[in-house]
């Protein structure tokens, strides 16, 4: 493949991969009691969205699309590029317990700005992942997502979801 049509192909996966991104801009900025009380009211759901083409067998739960659109200025589906980037890594790394469920623990500095970004395969456990993030937008000081695996997708989900 050349290389321009490789950089036309992911420009246009880039732009596809938007149309979830594209209502946060609409949004007003909740308060962070406003948006934990409204991430409380998430539990399990059958409703599956993908967000990027990108990474095809990754998916989110509702309660994770609401946090994406209504955290920060222009959204957190960084957070979720982010976790979706080391699934490869960790679907194969040599804890098994990693392919079927992990926990991700996004750590924000408030007064800072920055945050850290960790992967446990369970509470109290020393991470197998650890990102630092320079900058950060996201106002909650803490948020736990988990990822859980099935035969067909990994589903990025709140722990409420499960």
């Amino acid at each position: 493949m050349a290389c321009e049509d490789v950089t036309n192909q992911l420009s246009r996966l880039s732009k596809e991969g938007t149309a979830c991104k594209k209502d946060t801009m609409d949004n007003q900025k909740k308060t962070n009691e406003e948006l934990t009380s409204e991430l409380d009211q998430f539990t399990g759901s059958n409703q599956l969205h993908r967000w990027s083409q990108l990474f095809r067998n990754m998916v989110i739960t509702p309660g994770v699309k609401y946090l994406c659109d209504n955290s920060g200025e222009q959204g957190c589906y960084w957070l979720i590029d982010a976790i979706a980037s080391y699934q490869p890594k960790l679907l194969s790394h040599q804890d098994r317990r990693l392919a079927y469920m992990q926990i991700w623990i996004l750590s924000v500095n408030l007064e800072k700005r920055n945050a850290v970004l960790i992967c446990v395969a369970d509470i109290g456990e020393k991470p197998v992942v650890i990102q630092k993030f320079d900058s950060t937008d996201m106002q909650l000081p803490t948020v736990r997502l988990w990822v859980v695996s099935n035969e067909h997708e990994n589903i990025i989900m709140l722990p409420s979801e499960y």
